[in-house]
């Protein structure tokens, strides 16, 4: 029949009643309402549902023919794998589990999930399979719509952990290669209370391998690769982040600048501020995300499309864009040190000045404390900052960093000092969450959010800042356009 002639992606069978399942059967090419029908004659089975963005069908079939139906598939070189018990909308195929015992990770994976429990920034460790057949991705990228269940186009369904489900709405999409890219959108718990029910997330996709930070009401989780189609799926703990700079360094503070371009009409209203970023990393660091399958690359992309999606969610007109992430031959030391090198290595200024970076970024292992800027709003001679590469992305320090040499300071219970803006401050919500540049100060175990503080936007129903003190958007739509004028 003509239905064993179309190249099929994959089928899958979820039990809805003890007399009936449901079987979804995608085809690879461009699907007819002809095979869909043929597939329906054959089994003697009626289509329940179409899903035009999988060019698929589920089909409605009574249980006792279930398993013949699976094994014709199995058969069947046409199709390309068979999957049973699993919400077609789901990245995951089932539940992450936090007991993967004799289960398909190998090893190496094995360890790579210990080490990753080991850290004290890990309040759980889930493990989790993405769908076969590239399915995870097509759904990433939009397959499913409102038609699906969703509130908005182009949703999917996240299990983050078990009895936690997301459904996050792709906001924007940049096409990085055939099987590599970047979503930003947000996530909403339908099950959880209002005022923690919406959240955001960045996901990077490089050669198919799924990355990920998820903030969802007052949790952070990370998602990272572990090959084969295997993932952890980190809940973090932000109370347990190192301290945010070395006590006693006093950053130097330049002025703020005598015009302010974009409020003052100088600027088109809608114009880009465009920096360019090189992010070094150390032997050490590479090393050590080697241990959890994971790389410098997908790391530093990660951070960076994380600070963009802060200033995405805060009405912020700039974009950091990753020219390139690249090792330094280079023993770490200690955060003044290491600073201290990037301003005055002739070999870090060669490879600034060969990419026309205007902000340069060091990941580190050092650990003592999450990173470190020596000044508030750089000019072009001192727009660095060292990283330690474990608060990069789940505790948003690249960005935080990258905030100081735009100008903005810690929240007002820790920084009281207004210069060079008074409104730069971070802003912390009670003890539910604080933005970007905020510090623990105010709410030891207060996740971070990526968001500028902005009171014209709001997170879960609340304004993220004020007017007065707490308005690091205003801020950056001014300092911005500077940096990104480094010449």
């Amino acid at each position: 029949m003509r239905f064993m002639t179309l190249i099929f992606g994959f089928l899958f069978s979820h039990i809805v009643s003890a007399e009936s399942a449901e079987v979804l059967i995608k085809a690879r090419e461009p699907a007819t309402v002809r095979w869909a029908q043929e597939v329906s004659r054959k089994f003697h089975v009626a289509i329940e549902k179409w899903i035009p963005g999988l060019n698929a069908v589920i089909l409605k079939v009574p249980a006792a023919k279930v398993a013949n139906l699976v094994k014709s598939a199995q058969d069947n070189p046409a199709i390309s794998a068979v999957e049973t018990g699993v919400d077609y909308r789901q990245l995951f195929r089932v539940m992450p589990t936090a007991n993967f015992g004799n289960g398909p990770l190998s090893q190496a994976q094995k360890d790579a999930v210990s080490k990753l429990r080991e850290h004290k920034t890990s309040a759980s460790v889930y493990v989790a399979q993405v769908r076969p057949a590239g399915i995870s991705l097509e759904l990433l990228k939009g397959a499913l719509t409102i038609a699906d269940g969703f509130s908005k186009e182009n949703g999917i369904k996240v299990n983050l952990a078990p009895g936690v489900m997301v459904d996050a709405i792709q906001k924007d999409i940049d096409q990085r290669g055939p099987s590599s890219f970047v979503w930003h959108g947000r996530v909403e718990n339908r099950s959880a209370p209002s005022r923690k029910r919406d959240g955001v997330a960045t996901f990077v996709v490089q050669d198919g391998k799924i990355s990920g930070s998820i903030v969802i009401g007052s949790d952070s989780y990370t998602i990272n690769p572990l090959g084969n189609d295997l993932y952890a799926i980190v809940k973090t703990n932000p109370g347990v982040y190192p301290p945010e700079h070395p006590p006693g360094v006093i950053p130097n503070v330049h002025d703020a600048p005598a015009t302010r371009m974009r409020r003052e009409g100088l600027l088109p209203d809608k114009s880009m501020a465009v920096i360019r970023a090189l992010v070094l990393y150390t032997p050490a660091v590479r090393k050590a995300l080697e241990q959890f399958g994971s790389s410098p690359d997908v790391i530093a992309t990660l951070a960076v499309e994380s600070t963009n999606l802060a200033s995405k969610n805060s009405n912020v007109q700039m974009s950091l864009d990753l020219v390139k992430s690249e090792e330094i031959t280079y023993v770490e030391k200690d955060f003044p040190s290491d600073l201290a090198m990037l301003q005055t290595s002739a070999w870090v200024k060669t490879e600034r000045e060969a990419i026309k970076a205007h902000v340069v970024f060091l990941l580190t292992t050092v650990a003592d404390y999450c990173g470190l800027s020596d000044v508030i709003l750089a000019d072009k001679n001192s727009a660095f900052a060292v990283i330690n590469y474990i608060c990069a992305v789940g505790n948003f320090s690249l960005a935080h960093e990258f905030g100081h040499l735009l100008g903005l300071r810690h929240e007002r219970a820790a920084d009281q000092d207004d210069k060079p803006f008074k409104y730069g401050h971070g802003y912390v919500y009670k003890n539910e969450w604080r933005t970007i540049m905020a510090t623990r100060k105010a709410c030891v175990s207060c996740p971070r959010i990526p968001f500028w503080s902005n009171p014209s936007v709001k997170y879960n129903g609340v304004p993220a800042g004020t007017k007065d003190y707490e308005d690091e958007a205003d801020v950056l739509n001014d300092t911005a356009p500077i940096i990104a004028g480094f010449k």
